[in-house]
């Protein structure tokens, strides 16, 4: 959506010259993709999407109701309760959860206490693809590659295609 950046700058200028408004009293820019919640969610959704269709990207559009279907029903961190929540005043069902017995999720504190990772020379891992073609549901993870040796703590060096290149365990 444009919003009008060019007209807004145009006004700036206008109003600097006429000496009401001070160049160093201007604020920085915003991206609107991080401050924008509706921009956050579609980030997301597309997220999501990446995920789901890992295998075939030109399928995502299947995959949509059962991410959205996802996302209005989790949790959210600023409200602590789902958006279906807080609309329909009740949790949806989930298609077959009335036969599955609850289970609680682990806290988010638990899942962040868990063993660090690592990897043996031999091991297949998954690297992340930094060089993404043209489109939103390209792969982002890709492998698995063997590990040809450890580097230092949390670096290994994998073996991608013929070529050897270091990885951080977070990448």
């Amino acid at each position: 959506m444009d919003s009008g950046a060019v007209y807004r700058e145009r006004l700036a200028d206008f109003i600097t010259r006429l000496g009401a408004l001070k160049e160093e009293h201007c604020t920085a820019p915003v991206h609107r993709q991080q401050c924008n919640p509706v921009e956050r969610r579609v980030q997301e959704v597309k997220k999501a999407l990446r995920a789901k269709a890992f295998d075939n990207p030109r399928r995502w559009d299947q995959h949509l109701p059962e991410v959205l279907f996802a996302l209005r029903t989790r949790e959210n961190a600023a409200t602590g309760t789902s958006p279906s929540r807080l609309l329909l005043g009740r949790q949806l069902a989930r298609p077959g959860g009335w036969a599955v017995p609850y289970q609680c999720q682990p806290a988010p504190e638990e899942r962040d206490e868990r063993a660090p990772v690592h990897f043996q020379p031999g091991d297949r891992v998954m690297v992340r693809e930094r060089r993404q073609a043209a489109g939103n549901f390209k792969r982002t993870w890709v492998g698995p590659y063997p590990v040809v040796h450890v580097e230092g703590e949390g670096v290994y060096v994998v073996n991608r295609d013929g070529t050897q290149y270091p990885f951080h365990v977070d990448e």
